[in-house]
């Protein structure tokens, strides 16, 4: 049943086809995983989306179905597992050789052929969800943690036990402002002219960057008033490398070194970046804060520093 993929040379393909999957949530041992942890993973790798360009949701007759990709170093292998409640399929793709082929990717690969597999399966009900074992938890709309004191906008869904013991919101708390609400001041400042609360979402400024790009409501945290307080908020964070980072460049096809790509954001849109590896001074960004060099092998330290004089540095390691 498995297909054969363009640009893939000696191309060995393996389905694995089970009746297993039934009853999955039975058969696990609860000293391992209890039925509310699976249902609660297959529920949400359920949700992923899925290769074709389709919602699946708007189609009865495609059946729900729990699946997982991976992709290995070098793009050698390529898997896909899904489980139903009556089958679990199993698709590798790959070279016998252990060759890696660019584009051996395990959504865009053994993906696709996992679902056609699936296709000529029986379908059946969904798993039902254990009806013992969860609790109400009233939760932050906007992060998901259990509400804080600032959270206006919340949800009341079933969790597990163990979730009623991780930390409330850290992401919503109360601000004062100007009257006009486009300056943030100090209490100290809150006697000589008039001024509101407001409770504000902030993020770090990674999450804030990749948040903002499928929540454009989203706002970020105002400026202080002049003489009014001073942001101990870092507004700029590294994307890549995280720090003490071990990193290996391999070479291009031509033979060439790779060269590595350093990323940061900064939650000021306008604010100029300058750019220093070991105390040398590279470049200034805006706008896109990314640079891209070849650094020797052995320990170096990148270091960020805007034009307001705020700084944020990251060591990093070169094999």
């Amino acid at each position: 049943m498995a297909r054969c993929l363009k640009g893939l040379d000696k191309t060995d393909c393996s389905l694995l086809l089970s009746d297993s999957a039934h009853n999955a949530l039975s058969v696990v041992p609860t000293s391992s995983f209890s039925p509310c942890t699976v249902w609660q993973t297959f529920d949400a790798i359920k949700e992923v989306n899925r290769p074709e360009e389709i919602d699946w949701r708007t189609i009865p007759s495609m059946q729900t179905i729990a699946w997982k990709t991976g992709t290995s170093y070098g793009f050698r292998d390529a898997w896909a597992v899904g489980v139903t409640p009556r089958y679990a399929v199993g698709v590798w793709v790959g070279n016998a050789t252990g060759e890696g082929k660019p584009g051996l990717v395990g959504a865009r690969t053994a993906g696709p052929v996992m679902f056609d597999v699936f296709n000529l399966l029986p379908s059946s009900p969904w798993f039902v969800r254990p009806s013992e074992g969860f609790v109400d938890a009233e939760v932050c709309h906007l992060s998901g943690h259990l509400k804080g004191r600032f959270c206006e906008e919340t949800d009341t869904i079933l969790i597990l036990p163990a979730g009623l013991k991780t930390e409330a919101c850290p992401y919503h708390h109360r601000i004062n402002l100007s009257a006009d609400g486009t300056q943030r001041i100090y209490e100290s400042c809150i006697n000589t002219e008039a001024a509101i609360q407001k409770n504000w979402f902030t993020l770090p400024p990674v999450w804030e960057w990749y948040y903002k790009q499928r929540h454009p409501e989203y706002k970020t945290l105002p400026p202080f008033k002049p003489g009014c307080g001073e942001d101990i908020l870092r507004p700029m964070q590294f994307v890549y490398p995280t720090m003490n980072a071990r990193i290996f460049l391999p070479r291009q096809m031509d033979g060439s070194k790779s060269q590595l790509t350093f990323e940061l954001v900064h939650s000021v849109p306008k604010a100029t970046v300058y750019w220093h590896l070991d105390n040398n001074y590279l470049a200034e960004t805006q706008d896109f804060h990314k640079i891209s060099l070849l650094p020797s092998s052995g320990k170096h330290t990148m270091t960020a520093v805007d034009n307001e004089g705020n700084t944020v540095s990251v060591t990093f390691f070169v094999e």
